[in-house]
């Protein structure tokens, strides 16, 4: 009997295999690291970790739609590497753009009966309110009363989970790795570079730890933590001698291995 698919049948079945083992293999899209240390200002690295989960999913929202796709990623690099990626392109993206802005511009009934902004543009003395947003974002995401507030759960034990910002914004529960993209593509929107610091601490064989630093200058290299996955610990709050290990180069008492990563765009991003 013949096959009832006959020759187009085939080809569809060949074109859906090829596409199933491409989003499975290692992910290749390029994005640009730079200023990775590996232990402070040493680039030594951390002692040698055990083995890291092999499987990596992002999850990418538009409308009701999520799509998924499953890549292999071998060490931390990958990992930093789909995460920033992530990050830049959700500060590209309207919703969050919309939500960033919607932040930052709401007007306080305290202050001349609503007559002006809560996040006021300039201090006393002229200069930029720039602490001032960045606090408005961390109250908006760490605040369970807000309409952009996160909430912090775990992956699956067995596949590290990426989440678009934007699907963040209708499924707000994530792990670090998720805080670290929807906090820092907010930030993004409205001027603040930022980095990914990811951590190693005393007791853990691997990475254990990423959040985020933020520049408070927009560019004058203020750098301060933010870590919205700890908010009764304060918005400056991060592991204990995580500066030290960038400065000195050695490991603290309570952390071991510090990598930094700026979050740049990519190339396709760029103006030519």
């Amino acid at each position: 009997m013949a096959f009832p698919f006959g020759p187009l049948g085939f080809t569809l079945i060949a074109l859906g295999a090829w596409r199933d083992s491409r989003d499975r293999r290692t992910s290749a899209d390029p994005f640009d690291i730079k200023g990775m240390n590996g232990l402070g200002k040493s680039g030594k690295g951390p002692a040698p970790m055990l083995p890291m989960p092999r499987h990596a999913m992002t999850v990418r929202g538009k409308g009701n739609v999520s799509s998924v796709k499953t890549s292999t990623v071998a060490n931390i690099k990958q990992r930093v590497a789909i995460i920033g990626k992530m990050m830049v392109e959700g500060s590209l993206n309207p919703k969050i753009i919309t939500i960033s802005r919607t932040i930052i511009s709401e007007k306080c009934r305290a202050l001349d009966g609503g007559l002006r902004w809560c996040v006021d543009p300039k201090k006393k003395d002229g200069t930029p309110n720039n602490e001032a947003e960045v606090q408005a974002i961390w109250n908006a995401v760490t605040n369970p009363n807000s309409p952009f507030a996160m909430r912090y759960t775990n992956d699956h034990p067995f596949v590290d989970t990426f989440s678009s910002a934007e699907l963040m914004t209708r499924l707000p529960a994530e792990d670090c790795d998720g805080f670290a993209i929807y906090v820092g593509a907010l930030l993004m929107v409205i001027g603040f570079p930022v980095r990914m610091r990811i951590v190693q601490d005393q007791g853990s064989p691997t990475w254990s730890h990423i959040y985020l630093m933020v520049d408070y200058a927009k560019g004058g290299g203020q750098w301060g933590p933010i870590d919205a996955t700890e908010p009764r610990r304060g918005r400056g709050w991060q592991l204990e001698g995580a500066d030290d290990v960038v400065r000195y180069g050695k490991p603290s008492k309570r952390t071991v291995a510090v990598l930094d990563v700026d979050v740049t765009l990519p190339p396709r991003f760029r103006s030519r």
